[in-house]
């Protein structure tokens, strides 16, 4: 199979502080966020529960370039047409 996969990213709860430039890891590295940085890069769909960012106080800062705020409506789409879903 030549065909590369859709993948779709769709950060909710304490994930949705990926989305924001300048995370670190308390280590002084970035942890997730080059995963998600790679996965960009790469083509995959990032969105950001807008109910999640907005209980965080996020729903107004700037974003990582790639990724947008989204919402449930759109998460259920996803997940209707997705061949598999991954949740963690």
């Amino acid at each position: 199979h030549d065909e590369q996969p859709e993948v779709t990213v769709f950060l909710m709860s304490d994930a949705t502080v990926l989305a924001l430039p300048g995370q670190d890891d308390g280590q002084g590295g970035k942890g997730l966020q080059n995963h998600v940085e790679m996965l960009l890069q790469a083509g995959a769909t990032v969105r950001v529960c807008r109910t999640c960012a907005q209980n965080r106080g996020l729903l107004h800062l700037p974003l990582l370039d790639g990724i947008s705020i989204g919402n449930l409506t759109e998460l259920t789409e996803w997940i209707m047409t997705a061949d598999k879903v991954l949740t963690f």
